[in-house]
């Protein structure tokens, strides 16, 4: 053990993980925080394409129609969503600074 109390094994383990782990996390918590802020589902790369398709208004007149079809629960709230650039500009950046496709490049 060394001073901190951990064993080499946990340590050389540590080293080979630690920058993955960090790079991953941090992809995470960027597509998490933009579906949180957007309302756009983490899987979806294009948020303003995202948006355009759900608030055209034919695609809500076509879903209107047919869903009134199936049964629905009309308690449920309407999802809203937001652009990227509706938010603050430093919000906005900490987004694409975590969600940037080279892992290289994130924060």
């Amino acid at each position: 053990k060394d001073g901190a109390g951990t064993t080499s094994a946990s340590a050389a383990l540590t080293e080979c993980v630690a920058d993955y782990g960090m790079i991953s996390d941090a992809f995470s918590v960027g597509t998490t925080l933009r579906e949180i802020l957007t309302g756009v589902p983490a899987e979806e790369t294009n948020v303003t394409e995202y948006i355009s398709n759900k608030t055209n208004p034919l695609a809500q007149f076509m879903t209107a129609i047919f869903g009134a079809c199936a049964s629905k629960d009309d308690n449920k709230r309407k999802k809203q969503y937001r652009y990227l650039s509706a938010m603050p500009k430093e919000a906005s950046s900490l987004l694409r600074d975590l969600t940037k496709p080279k892992a290289d490049d994130r924060i």
